[in-house]
């Protein structure tokens, strides 16, 4: 009896030929009655082979699961393979996606989106990042809150903004800065809470960027020193009055102001009737015609 050649068998008795072998098989040894499945991983297209070599790894993108495969099957979409010889295809992770048949990687998204999902198929799967969050690299599976001090008003970004002088941030995922209240001041970026002025000091606008905003005012009526005509506020003018920046809360008069000075006469005015003597030694304080009966 004549036995099979490499590549051929026969499982049966009495037989005048042999079988080549199947594809997706080999036979590798003289006289063999049976053929030899690829394993999984690999796939033969041609019959009659007659080595293990032939059979050929799956590409990158693809992958047979079961043995004696004469081809290969291309990974599905949301799915890849970046290997050779492979038995399965890898779900595309969150951040990715796959659109097409036989891909042998994955797709990131684009920074300023997000997809917080495995096995994505489509780019409309990463999503633009929401007003105040960004997303500054590709392939993210979730976006990132804006810190305090910034501020991102826009979705699909890859940053948040500073905060400018003049404005605050105070919380985090905010979508918008804070403009600075009267009487406060920030004068760098990123500030996360607004600066009081002095004491006695005010502003006239929102948003002041500096210090150099706050300005004066003595008697907190919102007029500032410089162009206020009574800083004390004690309805005496103040280039009449001789304590221009004395006690407030009062008002000059008879009453309170005998000679009509601006300095009241209980705590502020040494001399109430102005006659140029001290109130110490003048026994009529109030009259300025006369003095100090201790010495006449």
């Amino acid at each position: 009896q004549t036995p099979c050649e490499k590549g051929t068998f026969q499982p049966n008795f009495s037989q005048d030929f042999c079988y080549y072998a199947d594809v997706g098989h080999y036979v590798d040894i003289i006289g063999s009655f049976s053929q030899t499945p690829c394993l999984p991983g690999t796939y033969n297209p041609n019959s009659g082979s007659a080595t293990a070599d032939t059979c050929i790894d799956a590409h990158p993108g693809f992958y047979t699961n079961i043995s004696g495969m004469y081809y290969q099957t291309a990974c599905q979409p949301g799915t890849y393979q970046s290997s050779y010889g492979q038995i399965t295809c890898i779900e595309s992770s969150p951040g990715y996606y796959v659109p097409e048949y036989g891909y042998y990687n994955q797709i990131p998204c684009e920074p300023g989106t997000f997809n917080s999902n495995s096995g994505s198929i489509q780019p409309s799967s990463c999503i633009n990042s929401f007003p105040g969050h960004y997303v500054p690299l590709s392939g993210q599976s979730s976006m990132i809150p804006c810190e305090i001090g910034t501020y991102q008003p826009n979705e699909g970004e890859l940053l948040c903004l500073e905060a400018s002088p003049g404005y605050y941030v105070d919380r985090e995922k905010s979508i918008v800065q804070e403009i600075v209240d009267l009487d406060y001041y920030t004068d760098n970026f990123s500030s996360t809470i607004q600066l009081r002025c002095p004491l006695f000091h005010i502003t006239l606008t929102l948003g002041s960027d500096s210090i150099g905003a706050c300005l004066l005012d003595t008697d907190g009526d919102r007029i500032y020193d410089d162009i206020d005509n009574d800083d004390d506020n004690d309805g005496m003018f103040d280039q009449n009055d001789f304590c221009p920046l004395g006690v407030m809360g009062w008002t000059s008069g008879l009453v309170q102001d005998n000679d009509g000075d601006g300095c009241r006469d209980s705590d502020e005015d040494l001399d109430d009737d102005n006659d140029g003597y001290l109130d110490n030694i003048d026994n009529f304080d109030f009259n300025e015609n006369e003095c100090c009966l201790l010495y006449t």
